[in-house]
């Protein structure tokens, strides 16, 4: 259970960091058919898939953002590791 409240925890935080950048993934091509535009979930690995315990940044896999939401994704995971919510 500690896992689901934790990926819940990081999931928040990365929520965080897209409403920040809204205008930005709403400019964005969507990845599915039926989505109306572009979500932070498709510029990193799926969280469930990724060990925790061992989780750093550099495994998330985020790619092709702008250096300023790299940026904010580092400071969200950071709050995680430290078990804090981002705003």
């Amino acid at each position: 259970m500690e896992q689901v409240i934790t990926v819940s925890l990081l999931k928040h935080n990365f929520d965080k960091v897209e409403e920040k950048f809204e205008e930005f993934f709403s400019k964005g091509v969507p990845r599915w058919p039926g989505e109306a535009k572009d979500f932070l979930r498709n510029h990193h690995k799926r969280l469930e898939d990724l060990p925790l315990k061992s989780m750093t940044f550099e495994r998330l896999g985020v790619n092709d953002l702008p250096e300023a939401i790299v940026e904010e994704l580092k400071k969200a995971f950071e709050a995680f590791q430290n078990n804090n919510k981002y705003s």
